[in-house]
């Protein structure tokens, strides 16, 4: 797993790589994050593949596949009981996602705002703050406010009023 991650890393980073070629490398990772446990020297290379996937301006296709990478390594490291390390990397995967809760595709701020769903049972306090200070009172973006407030269980987006219950009463407290 860490040389095809190294592989894809190294692929991301060539400007000159198709997106099909990145894209094929992307699914056989996925594959492997799905089927196998994550050797924690992965993890970190995996992360940035993720980030520089989410990053990709280029690529529409290429970040959604970074945000269904992301989500199966979230299942993983559950399963693993390390999905602490998802704050413990240099790349700010937490940063990437309040950005794309502000995205100007739909399926892109649905993916953004169920990340963070996803991630909000390793730090519960960390999200909520990110979400409330950032994402709802202090980037004028509306989409992502409107994101946010889904994200806290308002209006019941993404499912996330019932996986998210503490969202809902900080979203009162907000309001």
């Amino acid at each position: 797993m860490e040389d095809l991650a190294f592989n894809l890393l190294a692929t991301l980073k060539k400007a000159s790589a198709s997106t099909e070629t990145k894209l094929s490398l992307f699914t056989q990772l996925k594959s492997l994050i799905k089927h196998q446990q994550v050797p924690e020297p992965a993890q970190p290379i995996i992360f940035e593949c993720i980030y520089l996937a989410l990053t990709s301006p280029t690529s529409a296709s290429l970040v959604t596949t970074g945000f269904s990478a992301l989500a199966h390594l979230g299942k993983r490291l559950t399963q693993q009981e390390q999905l602490e390390a998802v704050f413990s990397q240099r790349c700010d995967i937490m940063g990437v996602l309040l950005e794309r809760l502000g995205d100007a595709k739909e399926s892109h701020r649905v993916a953004a705002g169920q990340a963070l769903g996803d991630l909000w049972p390793a730090r519960q306090m960390e999200v909520e703050k990110l979400i409330k200070e950032s994402a709802i009172e202090g980037i004028q973006n509306p989409y992502t406010s409107k994101r946010g407030r889904h994200a806290m269980g308002h209006e019941n987006a993404c499912g996330a009023q019932s996986a998210i219950p503490g969202f809902c009463g900080l979203y009162r407290r907000v309001s």
